[in-house]
């Protein structure tokens, strides 16, 4: 007898719970599609006008930081990168989510693109490019 009135017990309450659900659940979906828009729209480049920029709508800032993106080959050795940077001048500013990718600075006055010059030369680098930044001109 007692375990029936447990059951029961038990079952009023997953019904209230269940109810409590029931009543939020369109709130929790109105809030699930509002996280999700705004995490899909966060790399959409969109102009004042709503029109996707043209490329001559984009304007590459100067880039003072003298920043390059260095893709190395799978398997390079940690030394063999903090050869190649001691060599031209660079520091790793950190590495990125891609592998083998990272940031790094220069620290000398030597220009971006002499520094991808002498990068794309080693057999190590994949490739080798500039930091660029861009930003939508106002019309």
């Amino acid at each position: 007898m007692m375990a029936i009135y447990y059951l029961y017990r038990y079952v009023d309450l997953f019904n209230y719970f269940l109810g409590l659900f029931m009543r939020h659940i369109k709130n929790i979906l109105y809030i699930m599609a509002l996280i999700l828009c705004i995490s899909c729209t966060n790399h959409i480049i969109v102009s004042a006008n709503g029109v996707n920029p043209s490329p001559s709508d984009l304007k590459s800032q100067n880039n003072d930081s003298a920043e390059i993106l260095v893709r190395f080959k799978p398997g390079t050795k940690t030394s063999t990168i903090k050869t190649i940077q001691e060599k031209l001048g660079l520091v790793t500013v950190r590495a990125l989510n891609v592998p083998d990718l990272y940031l790094m600075k220069i620290t000398d006055e030597t220009s971006v693109e002499v520094i991808i010059k002498n990068l794309n030369q080693y057999d190590e680098v994949l490739y080798a490019e500039p930091d660029r930044k861009y930003r939508i001109n106002a019309k």
